[in-house]
């Protein structure tokens, strides 16, 4: 349960992960490098040529903001702690990673399947150009916009209480189930099955 003072934290988080102003192209992320040093939340946006490919794809309309989630923090219930930064995951697991480093990029790698004619080198990797083909659709179509919040140890809860305000089309972890949904999870496990 999210008490009042993390209540104003959520409304916060939201209002600036709700600003498609804050949202920095790919080629020059991190524009502010000490923001993305720190944990933190981050909210992706697409581009209409984007927004057209996963529309097609989901057959709903898609808002300009298309997914939104948290880098890094502890996991419970084992208090596990890491030294990953709002720049380390956006730059390394969602631009640079693969499609199990990611739940953004195998989201995005389920929807582009198709569209980019990728293949499943196993399960959870597509092959070694194919991938570089999702970082390259991924820096020419979304951009991210991001925020530091450095209490790890409330991050995740503070992350469902933004999601739930926010409810991305592309979020399906605690979201609630849609047709949409339904078929993007379909569209992920071609990635994470084949072999």
């Amino acid at each position: 349960m999210i008490d009042p003072e993390d209540q104003n934290v959520v409304e916060e988080l939201t209002i600036a992960l709700s600003d498609e102003q804050r949202a920095d192209p790919l080629a020059s992320f991190p524009a502010d490098p000490t923001i993305a040093s720190h944990a933190g939340h981050y909210s992706w946006w697409a581009d209409d040529a984007a927004r057209s490919i996963i529309g097609a794809r989901l057959g709903v309309p898609i808002p300009r903001l298309i997914y939104a989630g948290q880098a890094d923090a502890t996991r419970w219930p084992s208090g596990t702690t890491s030294k990953a930064t709002l720049g380390s995951r956006i730059r390394g697991n969602h631009i640079g990673g693969n499609a199990s480093s990611s739940t953004f990029r195998l989201t995005l790698s389920g929807l582009l399947l198709e569209p980019l004619d990728l293949v499943v080198a196993k399960p959870g990797c597509l092959q070694r150009e194919d991938n570089g083909r999702v970082s390259d659709w991924i820096e020419e179509h979304l951009r991210v916009a991001i925020v530091a919040y450095d209490d790890r140890d409330s991050l995740e809860e503070i992350e469902k209480a933004v999601l739930a305000l926010l409810d991305p089309a592309l979020n399906l972890d605690g979201r609630p189930k849609t047709a949409s949904r339904t078929l993007l999870s379909n569209l992920r496990k071609r990635i994470t099955t084949s072999t």
